[in-house]
C-alpha cells in the first residue's frame, strides 16, 4: 500500500478587510501619559526579539480606548480592524479567539458609541502575545533580513514566502513572529474557524507553511 502523503499546514497573515474609514479611536493620543498611541513605550523590555515580554504586551492606559463609529460611512457590524500591530475586534471574535486559541492574546474593553451619541457595539482591543523567534528556515524562505534582524519583503514585486521549522504553532493557532513584530499570523485551523463563525472584515494572506509532521 502506498504511503499517504501528509498535508502541510499553511500559515496566513491576518489583516482587516475593506477601507479603514467610518470609525476612530478618539482618545488615541491620550491613552498613555508619556507615549502616543496603543503600543508600549519600551518595545522590548526583556531584550531584542524576546518572546516573553516583547512589544506586544498592552500598556496600562489612563482611560479605556474610546471608539466612535459613523454609520453613514460604514456598517457597524465589522469584527476586525487592524491598527499599529493590534486588532480592534468584536465580542464575537473575542469569544472565538478565547475558544480556539486560548491564552494567546491580551484584551482590553473599549468604550464605544455611534456618532449620534447612541451606545455602540461591544469592541475590544486585542494584542496577540504568543510569539516565536528564530522559527524561519532562511535557506528555504524567500525573505530579506534587514541589518536589524527583521524579516522583510524581498522586493516590491516579489512575494514573501516563509518556510517554518517550529511545530508548536500547530497547537497555538494564533501567534506572532518576533522578527516581524507588527504581523499577526494564524494557521489553517484558525482560518477555518473564522469562516465557520462568519467573522466579517477579516482577510488572510498565505505567507508560508509548516513542514508536514
Amino acid at each position: 500500500m502506498a504511503e499517504t502523503k501528509k498535508k502541510k499546514i499553511k500559515i496566513h497573515e491576518i489583516d482587516s478587510l475593506g477601507a479603514h474609514r467610518g470609525w476612530e479611536c478618539v482618545n488615541y493620543s491620550r491613552l498613555q501619559p508619556d507615549k502616543f498611541g496603543i503600543t508600549p513605550k519600551i518595545s522590548w523590555p526583556d531584550g531584542k526579539f524576546s518572546v516573553t515580554a516583547g512589544p506586544w504586551t498592552l500598556p496600562v492606559f489612563v482611560e479605556p480606548p474610546h471608539i466612535v463609529i459613523d454609520r453613514k460611512i460604514r456598517r457597524p457590524d465589522w469584527d476586525v480592524q487592524y491598527k499599529d500591530g493590534c486588532l480592534f475586534i468584536s465580542g464575537k471574535f473575542r469569544n472565538l479567539i478565547k475558544e480556539v486559541a486560548p491564552d494567546t492574546c491580551e484584551f482590553r474593553p473599549c468604550v464605544t458609541e455611534f456618532r449620534n451619541g447612541e451606545q455602540g457595539p461591544e469592541i475590544w482591543l486585542c494584542s496577540p502575545i504568543k510569539a516565536f523567534a528564530q522559527t524561519i528556515d532562511l535557506v528555504k524562505s524567500h525573505v530579506q533580513v534587514s541589518g536589524y534582524g527583521f524579516y522583510m519583503n524581498p522586493g516590491i514585486f516579489d512575494r514573501m514566502r516563509l518556510s517554518f521549522v517550529e511545530t508548536e504553532m500547530v497547537e497555538v493557532h494564533l501567534f506572532r513572529i518576533a522578527e516581524m513584530s507588527n504581523g499577526i499570523f494564524c494557521d489553517d485551523f484558525f482560518k477555518m474557524k473564522c469562516r465557520e463563525a462568519g467573522i466579517k472584515s477579516i482577510s488572510f494572506k498565505e505567507i508560508g507553511e509548516l513542514p508536514a509532521s
